[in-house]
């Protein structure tokens, strides 16, 4: 599992002047074919795990497809994992070799950098890449080669009059913690990526320049932490077949996750056996949104065994198919529901009140609180029961807080910024749940147009 976050800048440059902040668009050799593409193109690049999808690409001009500039061909490969592919080519015969350069010294002919060959030609190219384990985090480039007949002999010759070469931009990140790994204690700082250096030669009339640059954060452990449940105890004085409130979020800087519940349900009338709870969310108060679907999601359901009815009550514990984010200062509406299909057989218990339950962070508000009109034809409730009722249910709350990293600036000017003549240095730091802190930092260096010299 990996956890990567990304500080990204929209860019900007005055005097419609482009600058390069990585070595991705750097000059790279551009193999020739003397007799074209027009079939022994490759057609179809699919790297479906790393996030490369590029279909039906026909024959690129000369030959030659630079795609490192287009952000939906962007793809992003964990350190040390492989990754399948496949290529469908315009015509057999196909021999393919994939490289990709770690160092961005704009060769991919370095030790360890060609990582896929061809050994027989087809139509049909698939196999795997390993990303090696000691290379670094960061931007780089792959290029993927092919000739007709015979394997191309490098990265800059296609071996043959016939055949193509594409070039992608692959994103390279940690791996995040496994199953087995331990984050507890947590003793690896967090990897913050910065750009290369940019050096800047002002155009005649320009005193400075507008620069824009991205930096990244990964971190071998989560940046969120498990919370204590919030737990609502309440007396068995009501139960009906479900209820909705809503979960406020108290802080002012960090996402809560909510992973799961425990509510408590009884029997009424029917025998025991297994019986359906589902658990929805929304994002925003639930009032004024009991009656559509819209908006809601289911996060939970579970089967579950209930074994005696009124008045005796059993807690369930319903867990989240994936956490259900409140943003910071939000409000999200919850609704559990019991699944009885047109009887009554399972309720769910509640007290009659307002009160709220809060640990300062998270807060169960129960003003309003509603009980649900049993299923409809749609597989929904059908609005709100008993109007002037305000149940108060039985509640734990599992949670965790936190989301994604926060990338802090410690020196320089954000991107963004118009940098004068001189050098300015750039720091980043990005600190993880175990007090860890990793650092980057990258120069920007703006040189003056230069004096003509005297003839």
């Amino acid at each position: 599992m990996k956890y990567t976050f990304t500080l990204l800048f929209s860019l900007i440059v005055t005097f419609f002047t482009f600058v390069q902040v990585n070595n991705v668009s750097a000059q790279y050799c551009i193999p020739q074919y003397i007799s074209g593409c027009a079939s022994d193109h490759m057609n179809d690049v699919e790297f479906p795990d790393a996030g490369i999808i590029h279909l039906g690409t026909g024959a690129s001009p000369n030959c030659y497809g630079d795609f490192t500039n287009d952000p939906s061909l962007l793809g992003t490969m964990e350190i040390g994992e492989t990754y399948s592919f496949s290529i469908s080519h315009g015509f057999g015969s196909q021999w393919v070799r994939i490289y990709i350069d770690f160092n961005n010294n704009q060769s991919f002919e370095d030790a360890g950098e060609l990582l896929f060959s061809s050994t027989v030609g087809s139509n049909l190219t698939s196999g795997s890449i390993t990303i090696p384990a000691n290379v670094d985090p960061g931007t780089v480039r792959m290029r993927l080669i092919s000739s007709w007949l015979t394997i191309p002999p490098n990265s800059c010759e296609g071996g043959t009059n016939w055949g193509e070469t594409h070039d992608y931009t692959v994103e390279l990140i940690q791996a995040g913690p496994g199953e087995d790994d331990d984050c507890d204690p947590d003793v690896t700082p967090p990897v913050v990526v910065c750009p290369s250096d940019i050096i800047i030669t002002l155009n005649p009339g320009e005193c400075n320049r507008i620069v824009n640059y991205n930096v990244t954060a990964t971190d071998n452990c989560p940046f969120v932490a498990d919370a204590d449940p919030l737990r609502q105890d309440v007396p068995f004085t009501n139960f009906w077949t479900g209820w909705a409130i809503n979960l406020d979020n108290e802080t002012t800087d960090q996402d809560i996750l909510v992973t799961s519940v425990e509510v408590q349900a009884s029997l009424a009338g029917a025998p025991a056996g297994n019986y359906n709870i589902r658990v929805f969310m929304r994002d925003g108060e639930f009032q004024g949104n009991l009656n559509s679907p819209d908006g809601w999601v289911e996060v939970g359901n579970e089967d579950v065994f209930i074994g005696a009815g009124f008045p005796t009550v059993s807690l369930y514990e319903i867990p989240f198919s994936d956490p259900f984010a409140i943003p910071a200062g939000g409000t999200s509406g919850m609704a559990v529901y019991a699944n009885n299909g047109n009887g009554f057989a399972v309720r769910m218990v509640g007290e009659l009140g307002t009160g709220p339950t809060t640990d300062g962070v998270l807060t169960i508000n129960n003003n309003p609180g509603r009980w649900l009109v049993p299923f409809g034809t749609n597989g929904f409730w059908t609005g709100e029961a008993f109007p002037g009722e305000n149940p108060r249910p039985q509640l734990q709350v599992s949670y965790q807080t936190g989301g994604d990293a926060t990338i802090i600036q410690t020196t320089g000017l954000p991107s963004g910024s118009t940098f004068e003549v001189g050098t300015v240095t750039n720091c980043f730091e990005v600190e993880d749940l175990a007090g860890n802190i990793g650092e980057c930092c990258f120069d920007v260096t703006v040189n003056e147009f230069p004096n003509p010299s005297p003839v």
